[in-house]
């Protein structure tokens, strides 16, 4: 684990510290979530502009749509035969 110095200004620490005593929880905890949410958010957008996954991508989706649509039809199939019964 690694400790970072953090400066906010004194509005970002005013609402940072009313959300933590809402919620009960530590400042430390929740700019972690946040970065979390961050970094991982950065990696997913920098993993779809890979050309390799987009034509991957573009090759599966229609694949991807007839099984739903099949999946859709089967749905409906099984709520006609629920309300025949």
């Amino acid at each position: 684990m690694r400790v970072i110095s953090l400066v906010l200004d004194d509005d970002v620490d005013r609402a940072l510290d009313a959300l933590c005593a809402a919620q009960g929880r530590d400042k430390g905890e929740v700019v972690t979530e946040v970065l979390r949410t961050y970094v991982e958010t950065a990696r997913l957008r920098s993993t779809l502009k890979d050309p390799e996954l987009t034509s991957l991508y573009e090759e599966l989706a229609p694949d991807d749509v007839a099984l739903a649509d099949e999946g859709f039809e089967e749905y409906g199939r099984l709520l006609r035969l629920a309300d025949d019964a």
